[in-house]
């Protein structure tokens, strides 16, 4: 996280003084749309709406409202910080660097704020990002969870690419908004992480087991995700040695009424 900061601190420095990577701005901008086609244009349109603030914002208010009801206390919070604070960064980075955008007369959309950084790619990088985490945390496959982190990858930058192609940009603008969308997520995760999750605390009592630690349960879930244990013997450990026999006999139970 240092290191990115680190980069993000210098790509601003560069904006600020028109120089290193800032001056590749130009080519690439200029590439870009020389190879427009209305095709294109109306992929790009469409790719960028699902990267607007609104969009970002509904989804993100559903994930950490399901999560909710379900007592996921832990996800829902960072659900709920991760975009309240992207949200909270775009306008401070803004009006912090205050960089114009591309001509009017390259642009395809109307946009009014500053141009650094770009507040899709900022957003799309920490919502859908933490989107993504909270899906793949309930996945148990390697290949169904790589296509997850591969769609959700994709996705971010198809719609910092847009960004570019439709002329309200600066490629280095893009850029900016990837890396500190990424290093606030990753904050958050670093975060939540060392948060309890007090839905699982509640199970573990109700059950009467004591709740292990989170290196254990951190060994043990990756064990179960690499299938070297079934998830009978994972609950077992997790949540008390009688947890699926409770949970069994419970089942049986009811079948039987």
């Amino acid at each position: 996280m240092l290191v990115v900061g680190l980069v993000v601190a210098e790509l601003t420095d560069n904006v600020v003084d028109r120089d290193g990577l800032a001056v590749l701005d130009g080519p690439w901008h200029r590439w870009l749309l020389a190879h427009r086609s209305p095709a294109l244009t109306d992929l790009m349109a469409g790719v960028s709406t699902v990267g607007s603030t609104a969009l970002l914002a509904v989804l993100a208010a559903c994930a950490a409202g399901w999560l909710a009801l379900r007592r996921q206390w832990r996800q829902a919070s960072l659900v709920t910080m991760t975009t309240l604070g992207a949200g909270l960064l775009v306008p401070l980075f803004k009006h912090l660097v205050a960089r114009p955008r591309p001509p009017v007369a390259d642009r395809l959309m109307v946009e009014s704020s500053w141009s650094y950084p770009s507040g899709h790619s900022l957003g799309a990088a920490a919502v859908i990002g933490v989107l993504t985490v909270v899906v793949v945390s309930r996945l148990s496959g390697r290949v169904v969870r790589a296509v997850t982190i591969a769609v959700g990858v994709l996705l971010v930058v198809a719609i910092g690419v847009s960004r570019v192609y439709l002329g309200v940009h600066w490629p280095s603008d893009v850029l900016a908004g990837w890396l500190v969308g990424g290093l606030w997520l990753a904050i958050c995760c670093a975060l939540t992480a060392r948060w309890p999750n007090r839905s699982r605390h509640a199970t573990s009592h109700r059950f009467g087991a004591p709740v292990i630690d989170a290196g254990t349960e951190r060994n043990l879930r990756s064990r179960y995700f690499r299938g070297e244990i079934s998830i009978d013997v994972y609950l077992d450990h997790r949540f008390g040695t009688n947890f699926s026999a409770s949970t069994n006999s419970s089942g049986d139970r009811l079948r039987a009424g």
